[in-house]
């Protein structure tokens, strides 16, 4: 499979990143929506609990998972013994790691101060075998690029699951409980889609041959995954730890709004990346190109989305969450300010997992963690924004560190950074160029926040439109143009008149 022509496996990535765009598209939408009605009916201390909650189960999953999913997608000559015995090691870990988890409910509680955690934690821990069943067919369907379906199960299972179950229950008055049954309802469907799309075979069964090549390759996808979880959740465990669960809620919120593009779109191009770039990973050339092409259009996308971002947080917070959740306004605008380094993040470790350099990738990772703990414990005596600060910073460290790293394996010299940021950067100035008068403007009026949101995006669509016919190299570069190319050309064969 690794002989595809080129042009053949571009597009076929460039497809599946289509079809995973669009239905991350309705998702997000979704999710804002969801996440819209709950944040008002529910306070921020109970999105803290189910928080502290989140960041112990996320991290027991990883440990239980131990990267042999990861690994269904990397191994070059799959086989059923192999999907078998990832689905078996993996069902029976996450069970033990459940039981393990319902246990320690009272010790975790504890720690965290946090005396509503013990029970949500408890029933919470019944997501393992769940979360599971899905793992494996959810790999499968991303190493066969059947993302129609990989996209699918996203909807529904937040449609469905985690929107109707929560709204309802919230509704009822379940209060924190609520949101625990939108996670359950979310885990159900996503489970039971995937086994239904990507069937394999549930029998378990362990082979030792496929054992050594899955824990061969998975070993370091474990050590980056936990690593990862550990600097992307280390912040929430350090708010949560020292200032509580209201807190949590309000950092939670403001870290979710701001990851949101990121799953948008950096999340779409870096599950569609990996399998595609795992077949190519002996040829340097087109994993340079591949590389250089997706840092750019990341740049080009992320650097005016979190410049644009950050100058209507009270909007977007106000509009999104309403005025209780005010507070979360300063920590936003901060991690916006990053949003562009986190997305190269995710693209370089792409690149450095398909090249097979897991291990490195994990040395790397726990630098990451170890700057976001840290950073974060000594930020808390700063309140939210602090710990905001701090991640901030981590995130850097990591993305010079990984894509320096990346940049080497692809051969490219680092100083070509620059002029890959540069169409992003440009593009960056002309966007606050426009939005920031008008919505200077409209605050000073005391406009609605509605209404100052919508004219300010409606000012960004038009520019964007009028000076990409005229300056679209200038202001998207090569690679920027590329993609509109590479969107616009089939989308008017297919929609206008021949």
């Amino acid at each position: 499979m690794s002989d595809q022509p080129p042009h053949s496996l571009s597009i076929r990535t460039l497809r599946g990143a289509a079809w995973l765009f669009a239905s991350s598209w309705v998702r997000a939408i979704l999710s804002i929506a969801i996440v819209a009605v709950l944040s008002r009916i529910l306070t921020p201390l109970q999105f803290g609990v189910v928080g502290a909650a989140l960041v112990v189960i996320g991290l027991a999953e990883r440990l239980a998972e131990a990267g042999l999913n990861h690994a269904l997608v990397q191994v070059k000559d799959l086989t059923q013994a192999h999907v078998r015995t990832a689905f078996t090691l993996t069902m029976t870990v996450s069970a033990i790691f459940g039981a393990a988890t319902a246990i320690s409910a009272e010790p975790i509680g504890r720690f965290f101060g946090i005396e509503e955690l013990p029970p949500v934690l408890r029933v919470m821990a019944l997501l393992f075998p769940l979360d599971a069943i899905a793992g494996t067919s959810k790999r499968l369907l991303q190493r066969e690029m059947r993302f129609r379906h990989y996209g699918a199960a996203d909807v529904l299972s937040t449609a469905l699951g985690f929107g109707l179950v929560g709204i309802v229950s919230a509704v009822l008055g379940a209060g924190v409980w609520s949101l625990v049954f939108a996670h359950f309802g979310q885990t159900f469907v996503m489970a039971t889609y995937c086994i239904i799309a990507q069937p394999h075979s549930l029998r378990l069964q362990i082979d030792r041959g496929a054992l050594r090549d899955l824990v061969r390759v998975g070993g370091g996808f474990a050590l980056t995954e936990i690593f990862t979880y550990c600097a992307r959740r280390g912040d929430n465990l350090m708010v949560g730890k020292l200032l509580g669960a209201s807190a949590l809620g309000l950092y939670g919120r403001a870290y979710a709004l701001m990851d949101q593009a990121n799953q948008l779109i950096a999340s779409v191009v870096q599950t569609a990346m990996f399998p595609a770039a795992s077949r190519v990973q002996q040829d340097v050339e087109r994993l340079r190109l591949g590389y250089v092409r997706g840092l750019a259009i990341t740049f080009v996308i992320f650097i005016p989305s979190g410049a644009v971002a950050a100058l209507l947080a009270p909007e977007i917070i106000g509009v999104l969450l309403g005025s209780q959740w005010s507070p979360a306004i300063g920590p936003f605008q901060i991690l916006a300010a990053g949003m562009s380094l986190r997305a190269g993040f995710k693209l370089s470790s792409t690149i450095l997992q398909a090249k097979g350099a897991v291990y490195r990738m994990a040395r790397l990772e726990f630098v990451y963690a170890m700057v976001v703990i840290g950073g974060a414990a000594i930020g808390s005596q700063w309140g939210v924004s602090g710990v905001a600060t701090s991640t901030l910073v981590g995130v850097a460290v990591s993305f010079f560190l990984t894509a320096g790293l990346a940049m080497k394996v692809c051969g490219i010299r680092r100083r070509d950074l620059i002029g890959i940021s540069t169409p992003g950067v440009r593009l960056a100035l002309a966007s606050v160029a426009v939005v920031a008068p008008p919505t200077l403007l409209c605050r000073h009026y005391a406009l609605p926040q509605i209404l100052t949101l919508g004219v300010a995006m409606a000012l960004l669509a038009i520019m964007l439109l009028a000076l990409a016919r005229r300056y679209g190299r200038q202001l998207f570069g090569e690679h920027g143009v590329w993609l509109i190319q590479s969107i616009s050309i089939p989308l008017s064969r297919r929609f206008l008149p021949r």
